[in-house]
């Protein structure tokens, strides 16, 4: 399962840190997002989800 790892922004005021910070995160959410599987999405997912609420609540 792809999962996003990231360190917190960095206490910065140096353009270029931000910069390579923000290409960081973009790149790891654009790879979750296409690594997300269908094992994500198996019946008991949803079955855990409509007991937590999510599903019905609109979540």
């Amino acid at each position: 399962m792809a999962v996003l790892k990231l360190d917190p922004p960095p206490e910065t005021d140096d353009v270029r840190e931000l910069r390579a910070w923000t290409n960081d995160m973009y790149e790891q959410v654009s790879f979750v997002l296409r690594n997300i599987g269908e094992d994500n999405f198996e019946e008991d997912f949803f079955d855990k989800l409509s007991r937590t609420g999510g599903v019905n609540d609109g979540v």
